[in-house]
């Protein structure tokens, strides 16, 4: 009897042991997922979609590190570049993808993607989406997830209200509606800016600008008023070409509807894309153009208090230019040190699945398929969703060089001078230009 129970004593500490063991094991062969992510607009609904990602793959884990678009970076190429393999996943902006394609430092995944790939793919993705994240062959170094276009907001109550258009009609000589070209814009922008409680201070505004040097903005502005001018900044040879007298006045323009004009509260030089984005939201203004989240959260009561009456349109034009847009959208990629690639693929195809496009919507994020686009029960819910579409068709993006960060940095300095008074558009441009053009020289695109 005694041996018996010390028997069952010895098996009992066996199996406990064994479970011990068995669940050190289970936690050891368990793959952690580490993403670097920037913080911001899109948190919340990464989040989200993360969960639901480690709740149907419980032997995966996702960790995000967040970083602030400032510094991501320069966080991003040390990584990179020093391939330290601590990160299995970035969130990429296309305008760093030809910076970390062309050195190497991603991995490319259209063996993954010919092995499994995404739903719909490519076929429910616009062509928009999938240029900026291949090299020259071809081959592809992420899947798009957040979409960017610069989108143009109006308030369409204000558009709408008779006395209203009665008195620009009596005015201007012509009918109040969403500008086509900027000089309609001006007209309906210093129409719009007023006192409106008569104490002698303007306190509403024709327009908001997200214009302050070293923000994300700023360049995107700058590239949009030479889009819609018909301005190139590189020409086919790598030579800038974007200081003519034609970009001049289109930054100049840009300048002055701060300074001169006044339809720009002078806080401008102070925002960026969520300031300026909420200065819109919150009524202060009758037009505004940013990136597409605006959309989304015009109709968000805990956000915005032009519920219901924000309109949407095309950016405006200059003479001699069109109503081009400009895109700049985050990718999922893969860096080459990481030592988890499958299970990596398997997390970016499922946040860019069709089900997590469609959350995007409920978080008031950017989808990226033509299938959440064209949704009927989205597109009844947010209007703005067939402008997306309509955006899409004439849209440019940054130079498509790894010396981009540095243009950039650049003509930021440039678009400040002539926002600060310090220099006429033309010579900050022409002072842009040369640097430009001896930073391509170094890196021997000519001689």
């Amino acid at each position: 009897m005694f041996k018996l129970k010390n028997l069952q004593i010895l098996l009992l500490l066996s199996i406990l042991i064994l479970s011990v063991f068995s669940s050190q094991l289970l936690a050891a062969e368990k793959i952690v997922i580490n993403e670097m992510m920037f913080s911001g607009a899109a948190q919340e609904v990464l989040i989200e979609q993360a969960k639901r990602f480690m709740e149907e793959n419980p032997d995966i884990e996702v960790n995000i590190t967040w970083v602030d678009y400032a510094s991501l970076h320069e966080k991003m190429m040390t990584e990179l570049v020093g391939g330290t393999g601590r990160y299995d996943v970035m969130a990429v902006i296309t305008d760093f993808m030809p910076e970390f394609i062309g050195g190497g430092y991603l991995e490319p995944i259209d063996s993954l993607i010919e092995n499994d790939p995404p739903e719909g793919w490519p076929d429910d993705f616009p062509d928009s989406l999938l240029r900026y994240q291949k090299d020259a062959n071809g081959k592809i170094y992420g899947l798009p997830w957040w979409d960017g276009p610069v989108m143009f907001y109006f308030r369409k109550d204000l558009f709408e209200n008779p006395q209203e258009k009665e008195n620009f009609q009596r005015e201007y000589g012509y009918e109040l509606k969403p500008p086509m070209t900027w000089k309609e814009f001006l007209d309906i922008a210093q129409f719009f800016t007023r006192d409106t409680d008569h104490d002698g201070a303007v306190d509403f505004y024709g327009t908001v600008q997200g214009a302050r040097q070293g923000g994300q903005n700023l360049v995107y502005d700058v590239l949009l008023m030479f889009f819609t001018h018909g301005i190139e900044v590189l020409d086919e040879n790598f030579k800038p070409v974007f200081n003519t007298e034609a970009g001049a006045q289109a930054i100049q323009f840009y300048a002055d509807l701060i300074n001169k004009y006044k339809v720009s509260p002078q806080a401008s030089t102070t925002f960026d894309v969520p300031e300026s984005g909420d200065f819109f939201l919150n009524g202060n203004c009758a037009m505004h153009w940013n990136w597409a989240h605006i959309a989304g959260f015009a109709e968000d009561p805990e956000k915005s208090k032009i519920v219901g009456n924000c309109g949407y349109s095309l950016m405006p034009k200059g003479e001699n230019g069109s109503n081009k847009s400009l895109i700049s959208y985050w990718t999922y990629a893969i860096p080459k040190a990481s030592k988890n690639k499958e299970a990596t693929y398997k997390y970016i195809k499922f946040i860019t699945s069709k089900e997590m496009d469609k959350l995007m919507v409920e978080y008031y994020g950017q989808p990226v398929r033509l299938s959440t686009w064209n949704d009927p029960e989205f597109v009844k819910k947010y209007p703005f969703f067939p402008w997306i579409a309509k955006t899409h068709e004439d849209i440019g993006t940054v130079p498509q060089v790894p010396e981009f960060t540095q243009i950039n940095d650049v003509l930021q300095i440039a678009a400040s001078k002539v926002i600060a008074q310090q220099l006429d558009a033309k010579t900050a441009l022409d002072e842009a230009a040369q640097m430009i053009e001896q930073i391509m020289r170094e890196q021997g695109y000519f001689d």
